[in-house]
C-alpha cells in the first residue's frame, strides 16, 4: 500500500482551519448571501437578467429610430450600423442586433413583401 504524500504547508493550514470551523461555516454559500436572504420578505428566487428599463444603453428614441430605419431602408446589419453610428455614438454592432431582435425586425427576409421573398435565392453550401 502506498504511503500518503506529505502535505504542503498550505494544505496543512487549510486542514487546521477546516477542523476549527463549525459546520455552519462549511455551507456552499457565503455568510453575506445568507444575510441577504434573511432580509427578504419572500422566499421566491429573484428573476435573472436585466430588469425592465435597464441593461440597454439605447433609449426609447434611439430604438425607435433604429427600427424605423431598418423598415424603411431594408439594409443589412453592418450597413445599418455604419449608417446609424454617427447619429447614435453609443451604438455597437451587438446592441444594434439585440435591439432589432427585441423588436422582431432582425431578419430581412421577414420584412420583404411576399412577392420579393420568393425571388430571393438561398445560399448553397459548398
Amino acid at each position: 500500500m502506498e504511503q500518503p504524500r506529505p502535505r504542503t504547508p498550505r494544505e496543512q493550514k487549510y486542514k487546521r482551519l477546516r477542523e476549527r470551523q463549525p459546520a455552519s461555516r462549511t455551507l456552499p454559500y457565503q455568510p453575506k448571501t445568507a444575510r441577504k436572504w434573511q432580509q427578504r420578505d419572500h422566499v421566491e428566487d429573484l428573476p435573472c437578467g436585466c430588469r425592465p428599463g435597464q441593461g440597454s444603453v439605447l433609449d426609447s428614441r434611439d430604438e425607435a429610430v433604429i427600427v424605423e430605419m431598418r423598415r424603411k431602408t431594408l439594409l443589412p446589419l453592418d450597413d445599418l450600423y455604419d449608417l446609424l453610428k454617427p447619429e447614435i455614438p453609443v451604438l455597437t454592432r451587438s446592441n444594434l442586433h439585440r435591439c432589432l431582435q427585441r423588436h422582431g425586425v432582425s431578419r430581412l427576409k421577414d420584412l420583404l413583401p411576399p412577392e420579393e421573398r420568393q425571388n430571393t435565392k438561398n445560399l448553397q453550401t459548398l
